[in-house]
Order: C-alpha cells, then sequence, then structure tokens
C-alpha cells in the first residue's frame, strides 16, 4: 500500500494527526515571533536605561507626596526613543529616550549634557516627517550612570494627539 512507511507510519488516517500537527506548529511559530521581538524592543533600550524606572518613583506613579510641587502627576511608560534638535529643529538631531512624562512637560535621557534654560525641539524618532517639533526648555540636567538625565518644561503644551506619541 503506497500510505505504508516502512517506519510503521499508517498515513491512511492523516485527517487524525493534521490538526495537532498545524496547531503545534502554530504555536511554536508564534513562540518564536514573540521572543524576537521582545529580544528587539530590550536591545532598543541602552542599558543603562534598563533599570531606570525603578529608582525614579515609588510603584504607584500617581500617588503624590506632600512635598510634590508640579501642577501634574508624572507617570511612568514605556520608554520612548525621541529625536532632540535646537530651538528651531535646525540642527542634527541626537538620539534619546523620554523616560516619563506628565502634562507640563517630559524627563529626557540623552548622550550629552545640555544647558539648563536653552530651548529644544523634540518630536518621537518613529514619527512622520510631517509631524511637529515640540519645544521643551531645559530645567534640570543631571549626570547618571552612562547618560544624562534632562528635566524638560513644555514651551506650550502640545494637544492631547501629540501628547500621546510620548507614551
Amino acid at each position: 500500500m503506497l500510505a505504508q512507511f516502512p517506519l510503521g507510519l499508517d498515513l491512511s488516517h492523516w485527517q487524525t494527526w493534521t490538526v495537532p500537527l498545524v496547531g503545534l506548529t502554530s504555536a511554536g511559530l508564534m513562540l518564536l515571533v514573540v521572543r524576537t521581538l521582545s529580544r528587539r524592543r530590550s536591545e532598543d533600550i541602552p542599558p543603562p536605561l534598563m533599570n531606570m524606572k525603578q529608582n525614579l518613583l515609588p510603584q504607584d506613579s500617581f500617588q503624590r507626596s506632600a512635598t510634590e510641587r508640579r501642577s501634574s502627576v508624572r507617570r511612568l511608560g514605556k520608554t520612548i526613543k525621541i529625536l532632540v534638535s535646537d530651538a528651531n529643529a535646525q540642527a542634527a538631531p541626537i538620539h534619546g529616550w523620554v523616560c516619563n512624562r506628565s502634562m507640563g512637560g517630559l524627563c529626557l535621557a540623552v548622550p550629552h549634557a545640555v544647558e539648563t534654560n536653552l530651548i529644544l525641539s523634540v518630536r518621537t524618532a518613529d514619527a512622520e516627517v510631517s509631524t511637529p517639533w515640540i519645544q521643551v526648555e531645559v530645567k534640570r540636567c543631571s549626570a547618571r550612570e552612562g547618560y544624562w538625565e534632562l528635566g524638560c518644561q513644555f514651551i506650550r503644551t502640545p494637544p492631547y494627539s501629540q501628547l500621546l506619541l510620548f507614551g
């Protein structure tokens, strides 16, 4: 018979083993895709920023202390890759990351120190070319392990649709 193999497999009833085989193959491929994508995401974030979120705020990012001076609450989220340029967005942009955000501004991680009171333009790295740059003023610049942390305040609070781009 043509459906018999020397290994003892009877392929005459192929319908009974096709569904489990397709299911196991699909599950294996899905696992491979998820592992590949999660590895790429962690490679996009530089090593000093990987554990930064634990050091910034308590777990409940909406909990405020009695000494908090901010008018809006900082919130953590995904570390978003951004481009940083001069006030008019004319200089070649450098890459940075948004560490936390609020309605009043952004906390950025950049590779170089920046003067305080300097106006910068920022936008997400994956934004379309037509996406407007958002101006921020550097209020604080402090050295961290492997990067510089900038506390920035929006010059004009951008529309909510643009704020969502920063996470």
